[in-house]
């Protein structure tokens, strides 16, 4: 009985605070949405919801399940920094190419690979976005996963936490990692240790 009193209470208190009381709602979701280690999800999140579906997850962010299978199954995973700059503003028509190489191919070791992919391959990793982000994607760091017969490059921007997956060098889908962004800094920095930027990225 007393509990249920308190939830009337505090249901009160939110329809009366209407619509501060829903602001304060979203905060304590914000707070509590993100676990510190950025290592798990739960299935909503103040970003978005987590894909709920293997099927979903693949076909925003591969396309399909062949360019899935080149990076769970990569033969190598090799880095490289890149420009930022590009003459497009989306993208939608830049092609890998458009983002020129400032260091790599850095071959990663099998356990840092093995990181990369089971980051990529998971739908965890990833969040959905309810609307557009509304900004440029700058990426500076690209991931190449080179299977038997072709390669896939994930370009990754670290200003909107979104990266964009690309096939022969054409954008085939995107994700969107808010919540497990403190893993893939740590991964990156890890491949460029010596790379100011990259290092003051968690700071």
């Amino acid at each position: 009985m007393a509990q249920s009193t308190r939830v009337d209470r505090f249901k009160q208190y939110v329809s009366d605070c209407y619509p501060f009381g829903v602001l304060i709602l979203l905060a304590f979701v914000v707070v509590l949405g993100c676990d510190s280690n950025n290592s798990s999800l739960t299935e909503q999140n103040p970003f978005g919801e987590v894909y709920l579906s293997e099927e979903k997850f693949k076909k925003e962010v591969y396309k399909n399940e062949e360019n899935y299978k080149i990076v769970s199954n990569a033969a190598t995973v090799e880095a490289f920094t890149i420009d930022p700059s590009s003459q497009w503003q989306s993208w939608g028509q830049a092609t890998v190419e458009d983002y020129p190489i400032i260091e790599g191919p850095v071959g990663l070791n099998p356990e840092i690979a093995s990181e990369f992919i089971n980051f990529m391959t998971s739908k965890k990793s990833f969040n959905v976005i309810l609307g557009a982000k509304g900004c440029r994607p700058m990426p500076g760091v690209r991931i190449k996963f080179t299977g038997k017969v072709k390669s896939i490059d994930v370009l990754i921007c670290f200003l909107c936490a979104h990266l964009g997956v690309f096939e022969d060098g054409e954008l085939i889908g995107w994700g969107d990692f808010d919540c497990t962004e403190k893993r893939l800094i740590r991964l990156v920095q890890s491949v460029f240790p010596d790379d100011p930027k990259i290092q003051e990225l968690s700071k």
